[in-house]
């Protein structure tokens, strides 16, 4: 994050972006709210959650006169939740609220509004007022690329895919310095990605052009300059801009790393940013209450994302495992996820020596120490995973283990499930509003907590194919991309509405 501050200043000075405040239009006023206290308590640690309970405020001109909207957001399972400060006439929410989302937002002071519905009525609905002409686009540093290890991309690949299967018009723009050349145009499943390799006049004008064509502008992520400069050039055309957060502000992940410097960002060009959007899409609910502590959303849903069930049309009956398990991780090798806790559980479990911990992810420098400090105790780095090798080494493992200290129910997690593989989740992935559904079997991210999921899972293997039956049922109905897209093309719709 070297030099965050200086980008994202400098981007903000740059001759495109509109520093004064736009007229309300799109994106409303401000609510007569109190802000919420600042993070920057002198008694808070950078790892605690009191370092992240919200900001000062940032300059608002908006005015604090509004009436509420209640934006109509469809939600096919238990894991929606939606708060707004958006004046207009709308009717209420439709989807449904967990206590703990509903909680945060009562202490927020903002409403919050419970209701269930289908969503695919919801989604009939909105085409018959004339979906077939939305358009969404959306801005990513990468190439939406499924094939690749950040979690981002493959989000955009799923999200824009099914969008455009429910017939939305979606335009993917990106940044990479990977581009063959400026302009770049890669065809994806049933949508093009334009790339740029660097922030010049080419990639500026494509932007402005992109964002005026637009309906609605998706951004994706924290802590990026590129966001916020895009956030205000949607400001300037009076175009509405969604934020999926990603887990970019758990504090667990902030902690991690040039801690104050990300404050700093938050403070001086984040908060505004995210409080401007016309709707934050936090991807579970745990996720939506951490956001309620740093920022005043005018509006927020919960969305989580899913699987491709298309690339994984099915799951195998697997034999009962004996001794000699598999047990297997598919995703980064990064310090956030926890994976030295995982290595030190194995190491206690795996007594006889006859087990293999198996970690499928891109050469880092993490994967380095884990290597020198665990390979002798049975755990191998196989490299990073994808297509058909993603299915095979998912065919293989016995047991999947996702041990991360800070995630958002990650998608290596989900594609585990989705192939029937029995898995151990730690509660800091977000999983917990899951767990009463029998999926998976959930862990505190601790090697003692790891250790303890992995000694209950092993003395109830016999329960494993019922549990692999539940899992696959869970991505079947609710985790997965036509039901993230059709929650998010209705949302797209009651924007444009607005």
């Amino acid at each position: 994050m070297a030099g965050i501050m200086t980008h994202g200043l400098q981007a903000l000075r740059h001759k495109h972006v509109v520093y004064r405040a736009q007229p309300a239009r799109w994106r409303g006023h401000r609510a007569e709210h109190p802000a919420p206290p600042s993070p920057l308590h002198a008694t808070s640690s950078p790892g605690s959650m009191s370092s992240k309970n919200s900001l000062p405020n940032s300059p608002d001109t908006g005015s604090s006169t509004a009436s509420f909207t209640r934006l109509s957001i469809a939600k096919q399972s238990s894991t929606a939740s939606f708060v707004s400060t958006m004046p207009s006439n709308r009717s209420p929410f439709v989807g449904n609220t967990d206590p703990e989302g509903f909680i945060a937002a009562q202490n927020q002071g903002l409403p919050i509004w419970k209701k269930s519905a289908s969503s695919t009525q919801d989604v009939r609905d909105a085409k018959q007022k004339g979906l077939g002409g939305l358009k969404v686009l959306h801005v990513i540093l990468g190439k939406a690329d499924k094939n690749r290890a950040n979690g981002v991309n493959q989000v955009i690949a799923g999200l824009a895919k099914y969008s455009a299967k429910h017939g939305v018009s979606v335009t993917v723009l990106g940044k990479a310095q990977t581009a063959a050349h400026e302009g770049e145009v890669i065809q994806r499943d049933g949508f093009a990605v334009t790339v740029y390799t660097k922030w010049n006049r080419a990639f500026r004008t494509a932007m402005h052009q992109a964002v005026m064509a637009a309906d609605v502008v998706h951004l994706h992520g924290t802590y990026a300059p590129l966001n916020i400069w895009v956030g205000r050039v949607c400001e300037r055309h009076a175009k509405p801009y969604v934020v999926t957060l990603h887990a970019g502000i758990a504090p667990a992940r902030i902690s991690l790393k040039n801690f104050l410097q990300k404050q700093l960002f938050h403070m001086l060009l984040q908060r505004r940013h995210l409080e401007r959007a016309a709707l934050i899409q936090a991807l579970t609910e745990e996720e939506s209450t951490e956001a309620l502590a740093a920022f005043r959303p005018k509006a927020m849903c919960v969305i989580p994302n899913g699987v491709d069930l298309e690339d994984f049309p099915n799951i195998r009956e697997r034999p009962r495992p004996g001794p000699d398990l598999r047990i297997g991780y598919i995703g980064r090798i990064a310090r956030e996820k926890n994976l030295g806790a995982l290595c030190e559980a194995f190491a206690k479990v795996n007594t006889d020596g006859r087990m293999r911990l198996l970690l499928a992810g891109p050469a880092s420098a993490e994967a380095d120490v884990i290597t020198r400090q665990w390979g002798a105790a049975g755990v191998e780095l196989v490299g990073p995973k994808f297509g058909a090798d993603k299915l095979a080494f998912l065919d293989d493992i016995n047991l999947f283990v996702h041990p991360s200290k800070s995630d958002v129910f990650s998608l290596g997690a989900m594609e585990a499930l989705a192939r029937g593989v029995p898995a151990i989740i730690s509660r800091t992935s977000d999983t917990s509003h899951f767990a009463d559904t029998g999926a998976f079997v959930l862990c505190e991210p601790t090697a003692f907590g790891i250790e303890r999921a992995m000694r209950k899972a092993l003395d109830t293997r016999d329960d494993w194919p019922a549990m692999a039956r539940r899992g696959r049922r869970l991505i079947e109905t609710r985790l997965n991309w036509d039901a993230a897209s059709t929650d998010l093309v209705v949302a797209y719709q009651n924007i444009r509405e607005t």
